[in-house]
C-alpha cells in the first residue's frame, strides 16, 4: 500500500489537520482516525488535495510515486494501474462516469 504524507503536505501549505477536517466537514478526530487507518476513497483523496491546494501526487511519498499500484472498483467496473500517473488518469475517467 502506498504511504501518504498528508501531514507533511499540510505543514508545507501552512495548514493543520484541524483546518483540513473543518473544510471537509468532519471532526478533527475523525480525520485523524481516517488517516491512521487509511480508510478513505479516491474522492476523499482528491478532496483533500483540492482543499490543501496541491496535486494528488504530492500526497504520496516520493519513493511510492514510481512504483504505485492501484485497483479501483466503481459501479462494477474494475480499473488497475501500475503507476500513479495511470491511476490519476483513471480517477478522471471515474469522475466522468460518475457525472
Amino acid at each position: 500500500m502506498a504511504r501518504l504524507r498528508i501531514n507533511e503536505v499540510l505543514k508545507e501549505h501552512g495548514l493543520k489537520q484541524k483546518d483540513l477536517a473543518e473544510k471537509m466537514g468532519i471532526k478533527p478526530i475523525s480525520l485523524n482516525q481516517m488517516l491512521g487507518r487509511g480508510t478513505f476513497g479516491v474522492d476523499r483523496l482528491c478532496e483533500m488535495a483540492d482543499i490543501i491546494g496541491c496535486n494528488v501526487t504530492e500526497l504520496f511519498e516520493e519513493d511510492k510515486k514510481s512504483d504505485f499500484a492501484a485497483f479501483v472498483r466503481f459501479k462494477g467496473i474494475h480499473y488497475t494501474a501500475d503507476t500513479l500517473d495511470e491511476f490519476l488518469d483513471q480517477v478522471e475517467e471515474i469522475r466522468a462516469i460518475a457525472k
